[in-house]
């Protein structure tokens, strides 16, 4: 949620116990890890907001371990723990200079010193994007039984947040289909059941945010279920960008009148690659400035705005392969307002 310095305000200005806080990091781009890092950087922030390094180093350390009764092991530097150590030039900056892991030395001045095996996956799980049928265009066509016009619900999602709201817009049909409207930044949101366990099912949804005008994106990361998701204008790049991305076994594909424009495969289970991560940054540039921004996308990280629209765990409006979904309410809601 990038929204680290107004939580902190619970400690600098609540006073609230920071024994009883802990830092997390969940679903960080792997560009801002590399920037920021994870913990270390939620650290270096608290103590730039006046907390005490210590504290804060306790809320990243022996807090979470004590939290899951893993103190006995880890959080701590005492003997019978794990040699787990990470040494700073100085508490303010909390500037890591050297990294120990289980008592031997792995990094130092911010290289790897450890080798590091090459892993191997078994065939299923890098076949897990299977669905029953091709998908065509014609999938993807709105269809209404309403004349000229049609009032619809729409999801409103936005930069660097993991929660999009209901919004109603009046749309135009055509020759009984549904019409996005870029004028009104509204595009075609679609979600398609994965796992061959259903036709397939396949959601329809419009969304208001992403502000280009047309193309489309389609990934197959959307937490927790992490079915396809698919923005785009027209029909034809959404299928085009759906079935690159099935015959890709997952990842990030970006699509323009039917060419791909830019992609990221992600094999392992259609969310993970087995590229170094150096290259996986560089994937992840094109297609965020290459691909998204040569459609004039506005999005700093489009890719997961467009994941958490499809994340039906996570409030307050979100599209599933069963449709839209009133998350507060606990209820499926139709595309078309009554």
């Amino acid at each position: 949620m990038r929204n680290i310095f107004d939580l902190l305000k619970v400690i600098t200005e609540s006073e609230v116990d920071t024994r009883r806080c802990c830092f997390c990091v969940d679903d960080k781009d792997i560009r801002e890890i590399a920037a920021e890092g994870l913990i270390d950087d939620l650290v270096r922030k608290a103590i730039s907001v006046g907390i005490d390094p210590v504290t804060a180093v306790q809320m990243g350390s022996l807090n979470t371990a004590e939290y899951f009764r893993l103190d006995r092991d880890i959080g701590g530097i005492a003997p019978g723990r794990f040699a787990d150590i990470l040494f700073i030039d100085n508490l303010p900056d909390f500037s890591v200079n050297r990294v120990m892991v289980n008592g031997k030395l792995v990094a130092e001045h911010g290289k790897l010193l450890a080798e590091t095996a090459a892993a191997s996956y078994p065939e299923w799980a890098v076949n897990t994007v299977k669905l029953r049928r091709e998908l065509s265009p014609a999938d993807f066509v709105f269809s209404t039984n309403k004349k000229n016009q049609v009032e619809v619900r729409v999801i409103k999602v936005f930069g660097e947040q993991i929660v999009s709201y209901e919004e109603k817009e009046r749309l135009k049909v055509v020759g009984g289909a549904i019409q996005p409207d870029p004028g009104k930044d509204i595009l075609k949101l679609v979600v398609v059941e994965r796992y061959a366990k259903t036709p397939p099912n396949i959601a329809h949804g419009f969304v208001r945010g992403f502000g280009f005008k047309d193309g489309a994106i389609a990934t197959s990361i959307s937490p927790d279920i992490h079915q396809l998701i698919a923005v785009g204008r027209d029909e034809h790049d959404i299928a085009a960008a759906l079935n690159h991305l099935i015959a890709i076994q997952g990842g990030v594909v970006v699509c323009r009148k039917g060419k791909i424009l830019t992609e990221l495969s992600l094999p392992i289970g259609g969310l993970m690659t087995a590229q170094p991560y150096e290259e996986t940054i560089k994937a992840l540039e094109a297609i965020s400035k290459g691909g998204a921004g040569e459609l004039g996308c506005v999005l700093p990280s489009p890719l997961m705005t467009l994941a958490f629209a499809g994340c039906p765990t996570l409030v307050e409006f979100k599209l599933s392969d069963k449709g839209l979904i009133n998350i507060l309410e606990g209820s499926l809601a139709p595309l078309e307002v009554d």
